[in-house]
Parts: C-alpha cells; structure tokens; sequence
C-alpha cells in the first residue's frame, strides 16, 4: 500500500487479499491467516479550478472503462452516472468518509478521481476493500471505521490492503495485527486458480442460517491460523488447510469444496474465502503439469502459481 503526489496529481494504492483460514468464524473473533496480493487498485485524484462543485469519477479495469459517474461535492448527491446502484454505494462512502472527516473535498472546485483494478472484478480479490482503503487514504481517515459505516465485514481486507506480508488477523484487535514473513520453500507446490462463478460475500453470509459458533470452535480456527503461518513443509500446510475445513464444514453444515467436487485431486484443494465461488487454492505434492492438466479437465483456465499472485517480503 502506498500513497504519493506527482506534479498535481495524488495517487493511492492497495493490495488486494486471499483468505487462506478462518473465514466465517473470524466474524466471530477467530484469528484468521491471510495473505495479501501483488495485484490491486490504485485511485488518482487531479484537482483543477472550476465554476462547478464537482467529483468527476471513474472505475477502470486495466484500461477498459466500466463505470462512471459525476457527483455534487456539496453533498455527494449524484449528478449523472451508467450505473445507479454503484453511484449510490459510492455517494455512500463518500458521505461517510466526510462524516469522519468534515474538511474532506470541501474545497476543491472540481475533482476527476480514476480507480484503475488490476484484476477482474468478477474474481473477489478486494475489489470493494481496495476502494475503501483507497478512499481512506485521500481522506486521511482510517479506514476501518469508513469499512464499519458503509459495507461492514471482519477488516482482514482491509487489513491486506495496507499490508506487505501476510497476516494473522483479529477483528477485536485490529489495533495489534501480526505480520508474517510467509514465503514458504513449498510455495512452488501451490497454485490459485478462479472457479469462474463469484461469489457474494455479504449476501453468503446474511444467509447463513446456523448458531454462532461456540468458543472452542473459535479457539481451534485460531490455533489453526497461527500454526499454517509457521508451516515448514507442505504436509503441515495442508494438515492444517484440511483442518479448517473440517471446522468450518462442521459449523456451516456443508461439505467442503474438495470433498463435494475435487475428491480424486492429489493433494488439497480449498475454497479462499467463502465457499462456493471465487478462487480457490490447490495444493499438491505433485508436479505443475498434473496440477495443470487436472484444472483444465475441471474447466478452470483462470490460475496463478503463489509468486504470481502472493505478495511476499521481498516482492
């Protein structure tokens, strides 16, 4: 993560996020392992002199433009847009953002914001937490309370957006994250691939209709999370990565990703995030070629070896 000024121009930017354990019960106070990405989202913000309040914005993946919008700096009221519903969650973390802090884009006469993703946004690896940080950073505000009064959630994204290593992360200690020098020797045995349907996070998780989990769930989830951060071989790793699931079945009444459609794969494979969609993590004793050769019977041409996508300390 990054902030910076060139010529008149400010610009801002966040990694985005993988989720290797404790996803769902890290709502629940589980420590949770994550790791943060070398693809993200920058914001550039260029201010001119003008008649006219206003925020000119758009949202751009790689260099195709897919939203745009312009809003009145008075009150965020949307002027003219391509896409309402994302105007009117935008206008909302903009009104937020100036809510914590009252003197953010006041006095500006006209603003042109580019957010550029550089991922697909169908693949839920931080589009909406990259936003949010970036918007915090041009606000000087911190960007989990913009988080909590807008789209919700635990943070670990957030907290990956401003991180350069992994992870281990508490909601209720978002004050004190561990950091993790995580750059295993077996990371060449891991590979991220996309399963081609995206999941909704917030909506998977308003449906879940179980209990809350109870503690010694929660504390077995965080014993888990520190010990895969510690993992020194790939049998560890994946003793760990079958662990979580087991829990997280248990709690959720579901069956893992891997035993309901990648039970004949060497190895492991794992949902990253909540289940059901997104990317997914498979972790194999065996060569590139067989993992490659088992996705692409799967149908899953989307992939990343873990240097590609994992952002680690010497990245």
């Amino acid at each position: 993560m990054k902030s910076g000024i060139t010529g008149h121009n400010r610009s801002f930017s966040s990694h985005g996020k993988l989720l290797l354990t404790g996803e769902y019960l890290v709502l629940h106070g589980a420590d949770a392992f994550a790791i943060p990405l070398k693809k993200g989202q920058r914001l550039i913000i260029s201010e001119s002199q003008s008649d006219d309040s206003i925020l000119q914005w758009e949202s751009l993946e790689g260099e195709v433009k897919w939203f745009s919008a312009s809003f009145s700096t008075t009150d965020f009221s949307i002027i003219q847009t391509n896409s309402f519903p994302i105007a009117k969650r935008l206008s909302g973390i903009l009104t937020a953002a100036r809510e914590l802090s009252p003197s953010f884009l006041t006095n500006s006469n006209k603003t042109e914001a580019q957010s550029i993703l550089e991922f697909n946004r169908e693949w839920g690896l931080g589009s909406s937490s990259t936003l949010i940080s970036n918007i915090a950073f041009w606000a000087n505000i911190n960007p989990f309370q913009l988080l909590d009064m807008t789209l919700g959630g635990s943070g670990y994204d957030v907290a990956c957006a401003r991180s350069s290593s992994a992870l281990i992360y508490n909601l209720n200690k978002r004050n004190s994250i561990k950091y993790i020098d995580f750059k295993p020797d077996f990371r060449n045995h891991l590979t991220f691939a996309y399963l081609g349907h995206k999941q909704n996070t917030a909506r998977e998780i308003k449906n879940i209709s179980v209990k809350p989990p109870d503690e010694k769930q929660i504390s077995q989830i965080s014993d888990i999370s520190r010990n895969i951060a510690l993992s020194k071989s790939l049998d560890d790793f994946i003793s760990c990565l079958k662990e979580n699931d087991s829990i997280v079945s248990s709690y959720l009444q579901r069956s893992t990703l891997h035993a309901a459609e990648f039970s004949d794969f060497i190895g492991y494979i794992k949902n990253m995030g909540a289940w059901g969609g997104d990317f997914i993590l498979a972790a194999s004793p065996e060569s590139q070629d067989y993992v490659n050769h088992y996705l692409d019977a799967k149908g899953i041409g989307v992939r990343f070896s873990y240097d590609e996508l994992a952002l680690s300390p010497t990245s």
